[in-house]
């Protein structure tokens, strides 16, 4: 077999400059009545463009993630692949057979049982009742329902219904799973569960296209990913490559949202003598921002105005992460600087020297006290934020430690 042949027959998924353009009725009076009384009327719609000339390839083996923000066409996509809808343009092709996974209990008939619901959902997606009776009670125990499994579905919780479609879904022997935010709805026992059998599609070299705003999950299983916004591919990579990408996006656009905390930022005590006015954040360059990277340094400029002169003042921060939970809490008085007096106004700076801060969002309070660090003059706590994106090396926690590895032969 020639190499162009083996590449070939290696895509289990093509999809090819792929458009998909909804209609939607400007008019939303559905009743008979008006439609008696103006016969002629042609309703008028407004064309959306779920997709846009959407191309990329998923090789044999492959686990796929798929990112973006509510609305972006993650889904719409999905159920092009799973054959739901057909695309406005363009062409794709699937090879060997697909399980779709897209909304809690598609398939379902919701007056059934449990029961009689795992054989009708069994059948749809190609398996054999003989099959299915083989696989009960591993269904069943899967989807923890088994004092349940004669009770009608519509009487089941959204948990209890993902956790049967999911449990009947992964029973069917597919070259390709199609996982639309399964990890949406359930507790953490049964994540685990799909974890397992994630690890397992991984092991047996199954390809699997996931959606999910879970990026924990889609980094932790995903090869690659494809983050779509507005219907366009935005990026095509290495799942941290994109994953990061995508975080800066999102941050970038709020931005301007996340300048206004300065200026709005509630004073946990009325000012006396001295109001911080405004707190904003430098990188490296001395440029204002919101975002950084471990291992840069970050600057903190506190703007105050008094109403006289301040002698012998105290100004702390003290860092959070996004729970809450402080991190660390300096202040002029423990760092050892005297600071002789504050003018009528001013800018005061403190340096996070290479930040060893790990991804995620901070939280910052900043307070001005008196000689004694007893009396605040002012004190505005966990006012202000930045965020620290994702780093190469892929690293959880909060903080990356200055480290050493010996290893002993």
């Amino acid at each position: 077999m020639s190499k162009r042949k083996r590449q070939q027959s290696n895509t289990v998924i093509s999809v090819s400059n792929v458009s998909k353009t909804f209609k939607i009725p400007k008019e939303r009076n559905s009743q008979l009545k008006h439609y008696f009384l103006n016969p002629f009327h042609k309703p008028e719609y407004v064309k959306f463009d779920a997709l846009k000339d959407v191309s990329f390839e998923v090789k044999k083996g492959e686990f796929l993630g798929i990112i973006g923000r509510n609305g972006s066409g993650k889904s719409t996509l999905l159920k092009i692949l799973a054959g739901v809808y057909q695309p406005s343009e363009g062409k794709i092709k699937i090879n060997g057979k697909v399980t779709p996974f897209l909304e809690l209990g598609v398939g379902f008939n919701p007056e059934l049982s449990a029961r009689e619901n795992i054989f009708l959902n069994g059948t749809i997606l190609g398996m054999t009742r003989k099959y299915l009776l083989k696989k009960f009670d591993e269904i069943v125990d899967f989807a923890e329902i088994r004092e349940f499994v004669d009770m009608p579905v519509k009487n089941f919780s959204s948990g209890m219904q993902v956790r049967l479609a999911f449990a009947i879904m992964i029973q069917s022997d597919a070259d390709t799973y199609l996982v639309d935010e399964v990890l949406a709805v359930g507790d953490a026992n049964f994540q685990e569960k799909c974890f397992d059998v994630f690890r397992r599609f991984k092991k047996d070299g199954k390809t699997v296209v996931f959606v999910s705003h879970d990026l924990g999950s889609v980094e932790l299983f995903c090869d690659r990913a494809i983050w779509i916004d507005r219907g366009e591919v935005e990026a095509d990579n290495g799942t941290n490559k994109v994953i990061f990408e995508y975080n800066k996006f999102n941050i970038e656009d709020r931005l301007e949202e996340l300048e206004q905390e300065s200026v709005k930022a509630v004073h946990t005590v009325e000012p006396t003598q001295v109001k911080i006015e405004l707190v904003t954040f430098h990188n490296e360059e001395g440029n204002k921002s919101k975002l950084f990277n471990t291992g840069e340094s970050i600057t903190v400029k506190i703007h105050y105005k008094s109403t006289g002169t301040i002698r012998n003042p105290v100004v702390g921060i003290s860092l959070h992460n996004a729970m809450g939970n402080l991190i660390t809490g300096p202040n002029t008085k423990t760092s050892h600087i005297k600071i002789k007096q504050l003018e009528k106004k001013g800018v005061i700076s403190y340096t996070i020297l290479k930040s060893p801060l790990l991804a995620g969002m901070y939280l910052l309070t900043v307070g001005i006290f008196n000689e004694d660090a007893t009396v605040p003059y002012d004190f505005i706590d966990q006012g202000f934020s930045f965020n620290i994106l994702k780093n190469a090396a892929n690293q959880n926690g909060i903080i990356k430690l200055d480290e050493e590895w010996i290893i002993n032969k």
